[in-house]
């Protein structure tokens, strides 16, 4: 678990009953940035960008970089207005993105023949107000967070990205499961209706509650903190390429070779910044940076996930663009040869089976597992199993294994059909079978845009949104 916050971060001017300080971060896949090398990350993030950006002139844009843009393409950004400019959405996002939040349109004055740009307002500054409104904070409550950051003696002041989070887990930290009131605390924490508009949208209600509101919020805030860190490096190389990318024309529809025979395809969608240095040039692959963090299924730590079934990649990445128009996604698909199961030893698990269910009561809890099945899962480097529907903060409030029942369980059903799909997933759950998956996929490892109709990305190795230039 990670360390639990100063208390006095805690203190915070509202208007809403105290809420108590919850013991540690909230765990799961969507805390990444929030390990216990977060501020490490952060520094090395702002220190390696080659536009020499610093906290010290905390400027979003260099003037170099915004003098480029104004010159070469004028259409694509506004002038700044108290402390705020409108940019292009398509030089943060992929020109296909569905996202709509705080997204206007204007026709570009180029040729008649190219899309309308899309725009959105962004922060000249990362220490400011409007920064937390980017965000997703209502402009009020943005207001209100940076006057108590701006408050703090520098000594103990934080990144805006930890005062945000700190914000949002203070605000939601008793909010745990679909039977609490979500809507409530969003309008407590001062969150935005888009947002909300999007976490209400009855197509992502099967996969809404798989993790708790903070960590929702905290994603999103996370992803829209690493498009500003990112968008100098991202402009300066859209600079260099032909104008009709900064203007929304796609690429070849490349598509991914099919599965050789005696192989499964899997897959995976993250955040493009996980991707960076998972394919290199000469086929090899490291895993590494998809591999889960704390508590998850059935790992109390760590765990590989990859799933055969694409609408599970596919409904959790509409969820995150619809709710955060900068984010930037990709799917990882992987040709796994079906001998590498037997040789890393696969156990199937069905929900019924109480093995299943007793190894996501132990995981999602971190607590020691019966003598038996962890002699058993000792046995095995891949599990095969159900994907579970409830975030750690509701096996918390479990007595017992014997508890979890199909409500925890991932499905979903198409409005013209009957049939109820259930969600299952491959986890890779030792070292050692990780590192052979590595090996026996060599080669057969695939980058895709999910927004883009999964288009390919031919050379992963060089996606602009995924690798940082030097």
């Amino acid at each position: 678990m990670h360390n639990p916050r100063p208390a006095s971060l805690w203190q915070w001017p509202t208007t809403v009953s105290p809420k108590q300080k919850p013991p540690t971060y909230p765990s799961g896949g969507f805390r990444r940035a929030l390990n216990n090398s977060i501020n490490q990350s952060i520094n090395l993030s702002l220190l390696t960008l080659h536009t020499q950006y610093t906290m010290s002139d905390d400027l979003i844009i260099p003037d170099n970089v915004l003098e480029r843009i104004e010159g070469q393409h004028p259409s694509l950004i506004g002038s700044a207005k108290d402390g705020r400019r409108q940019i292009s959405l398509t030089l943060l996002t992929p020109p296909s993105s569905s996202s709509s939040r705080s997204v206007s349109s204007s026709s570009t004055t180029s040729t008649a023949a190219e899309r309308p740009a899309r725009y959105i307002t962004i922060p000249t500054h990362l220490k400011s107000s409007a920064t937390f409104e980017f965000f997703g904070f209502t402009p009020n409550r943005a207001a209100k967070l940076y006057e108590r950051l701006a408050s703090k003696i520098p000594s103990e002041r934080l990144c805006v990205l930890e005062w945000a989070l700190n914000w949002v887990e203070h605000i939601c930290a008793d909010i745990q499961d679909s039977t609490d009131n979500w809507d409530f605390a969003m309008e407590q924490a001062g969150i935005k209706d888009e947002i909300k508009t999007a976490f209400a949208d009855p197509k992502h209600s099967h996969i809404l509650h798989i993790q708790s509101l903070s960590c929702w919020l905290s994603e999103i805030i996370e992803t829209s903190f690493n498009a500003l860190i990112d968008l100098s490096d991202k402009l300066l190389t859209e600079l260099s390429r032909p104008q009709t990318s900064l203007q929304g024309s796609g690429d070849d529809p490349y598509t991914v070779p099919q599965a050789p025979s005696g192989h499964i395809s899997l897959f995976k969608s993250v955040e493009y910044a996980r991707c960076q240095g998972c394919i290199s040039e000469d086929g090899t692959v490291d895993l590494s940076r998809l591999q889960s963090t704390g508590p998850t299924d059935f790992c109390h730590r760590g765990g590989l996930y990859f799933t055969h079934q694409m609408w599970v990649a596919t409904h959790y990445s509409a969820l995150i663009n619809d709710a955060c128009p900068v984010a930037d996604r990709r799917t990882v698909e992987i040709h796994v040869p079906l001998a590498h199961f037997q040789s890393a030893k696969m156990w199937e698990l069905q929900f019924e089976d109480a093995e299943f269910k007793q190894l996501l009561f132990y995981s999602r809890r971190e607590e020691r597992y019966p003598k038996d099945l962890s002699k058993k899962r000792s046995n095995y480097g891949v599990i095969n199993a159900p994907i579970c529907h409830a975030h750690n903060k509701a096996f918390g409030k479990m007595k017992s294994w014997t508890e979890i029942t199909s409500k925890h369980q991932l499905q979903s059903k198409e409005e013209d059909q009957t049939q109820v799909n259930v969600a299952r997933q491959h986890v890779w759950i030792r070292e050692e079978a990780v590192t052979q998956l590595e090996e026996d996929i060599f080669g057969k490892v695939y980058l895709r845009k999910p927004e883009q109709g999964f288009r390919l990305i031919p050379q992963p190795w060089l996606d602009v949104s995924a690798a940082v230039k030097g």
